[in-house]
């Protein structure tokens, strides 16, 4: 299992952040994701391809439904697998993937969710973000795949 910028439950700032957010894209279309999303918005890093990240995500973001991403955002809102860390423990050997400058899910999450879980190793990307796969794509494809040399399919 490879688990990269994320959380077993979404704490209370996030919540009141996703259903601004969703609110917004409710009123006005996916185009009021483009000051939420931009890079003057502080949530992306300024290293790196950081300017392409944000417009690729603003681009694809754009092409869906308003109100399905709306609807997204809000279900994130939900999203508590807090009681279940034991048997995502149990059910896999994991790696927890994070940019040091995400500021979506601060780094300050990542090793406590890699001990919740059992990680075996948790990666800092410096210099990436949110979308550290995207920002960082050869350090983080490095990290997986030594992950996954140490874990053969059967």
């Amino acid at each position: 299992l490879v688990l990269c910028d994320t959380f077993l439950r979404t704490g209370s700032a996030a919540v009141a952040g996703l259903r601004m957010a969703a609110g917004l894209v409710r009123a006005e279309g996916l185009g009021a994701l483009a000051t939420l999303m931009s890079e003057a918005s502080g949530a992306w890093p300024a290293a790196g391809d950081a300017g392409v990240v944000t417009r690729n995500n603003l681009r694809e973001a754009e092409g869906n439904d308003p109100h399905c991403w709306a609807a997204a955002a809000e279900a994130i809102c939900d999203h508590d697998t807090s009681g279940r860390a034991d048997a995502i423990a149990a059910a896999a050997p994991s790696l927890v993937v994070w940019g040091a400058d995400d500021v979506a899910v601060p780094v300050k999450l990542a090793q406590p969710l890699g001990d919740a879980v059992g990680a075996e190793e948790v990666v800092v990307l410096e210099g990436a973000g949110h979308v550290c796969n995207l920002e960082r794509p050869e350090a983080f494809d490095r990290a997986v795949r030594t992950f996954l040399a140490r874990h053969p399919v059967a």
